[in-house]
């Protein structure tokens, strides 16, 4: 069953699960570049979905300014203001997000929806507004399945270096195409472009907690909900705990640890699924962290840097192989281990105190 929208700010200090999450302030108020017919349209670009969530943030001056950095055009002023994500879902697994952006045309606006996956993919699209007939030659399958996948650089590809003119990478797939048809396709690339570096660059901190909400709820089969475990590090008197295990820093940075306690449905704790920013040397990467809280195992652990590999070798390990640590990354695990281990006995225990 496929039920209607809700909206909800996702931010840390708030996040409990997908279900119990605070309406947004600005929830009844009108934002620009809105869905037309949203629970139609999240529906068609993400058939698998069931519901939606909506967050409302605010497109400003510094979205224009760092948008121009990425790209040889900008947001018009007119651009500016309250904007709408849209968050498919199954059930509470996040799919991907729906956003629109519009752009100038021969004949007036152009708004296009965008469906893009949460690492900012090309999922689908549809017109939603477009006077030009050549929309539909674009909206064919011919044409339309070429974007599934595509990422910024593919669509960035797809343009000349000003932005302005399709490049020879987009030639084959407008072969014996009418000219009109070339200008819609070079303003359709433009509007993607935009909506992958708007959502990217307003929406971040949103994207990364669906991310790990995805992540957690799809790390473990009969996962149900997740908690935010706000600030890991504050309590238990891990600090000390670490400094004469670890040292100052394992490279972990702890101000930006994620971490998520994942439950079943009758609310026992499964396990936790963490996001951890490192860095040592002039390495640099995202760290997710999947650790089972019955046997206390990483069952998964990626990064998305070439230090991926490294991180990978961590997967089986238990707290007890890190007695010595011969490399950072290694270190690295030491640390994630005494804190996430650290956290589930506190919960462990806590649940422990209350029951009958």
């Amino acid at each position: 069953m496929k039920h209607a929208r809700t909206t909800f700010v996702m931010t840390a200090a708030l996040l409990g699960s997908l279900t119990t999450l605070a309406p947004a302030p600005e929830a009844d108020a009108q934002a620009f570049c809105a869905l037309r017919d949203p629970t139609r349209q999240v529906y068609d670009l993400f058939p698998e979905a069931t519901s939606y969530r909506s967050i409302v943030r605010s497109v400003d001056d510094n979205s224009r300014n760092l948008t121009a950095q990425e790209l040889p055009f900008t947001l018009h002023f007119n651009e500016l203001g309250r904007h709408t994500l849209y968050v498919a879902l199954r059930g509470d697994i996040p799919l991907g997000v729906v956003h629109v952006r519009s752009e100038a045309g021969r004949w007036g606006l152009v708004e296009i929806a965008w469906a893009l996956s949460l690492d900012l993919d090309v999922v689908a699209f549809r017109f939603q507004r477009c006077r030009d007939s050549g929309h539909k030659t674009i909206e064919s399958s011919a044409i339309a399945s070429a974007f599934k996948g595509l990422d910024f650089q593919s669509l960035r590809a797809m343009l000349n270096e000003d932005g302005d003119e399709l490049s020879a990478a987009a030639q084959p797939l407008m072969a014996e195409q009418p000219t009109d048809v070339h200008q819609l396709m070079t303003t359709t690339l433009r509007s993607a472009l935009k909506t992958v570096v708007v959502t990217k660059l307003v929406w971040s901190s949103d994207l990364a907690q669906l991310r790990l909400i995805e992540a957690g709820l799809t790390a473990f089969p009969s996962a149900a909900n997740v908690e935010l475990i706000h600030d890991p590090y504050a309590s238990h008197g891990l600090n000390a705990v670490l400094h004469g295990q670890v040292g100052t820093s394992s490279g972990i940075d702890r101000s930006n640890v994620v971490a998520l306690l994942v439950r079943d449905e009758h609310g026992s704790v499964l396990g936790m699924k963490c996001q951890t920013p490192w860095s040592a040397g002039g390495a640099r990467a995202n760290v997710w962290w999947t650790l089972d809280a019955t046997d206390r195992t990483l069952t998964a652990v990626t990064a998305d840097t070439d230090a991926a590999e490294a991180f990978g070798a961590l997967r089986g390990h238990h707290i007890a192989d890190f007695e010595r640590c011969s490399t950072a990354v290694e270190l690295a695990g030491k640390e994630f281990m005494v804190m996430a281990n650290a956290c589930l006995d506190a919960v462990i225990q806590q649940a422990a105190s209350v029951e009958p």
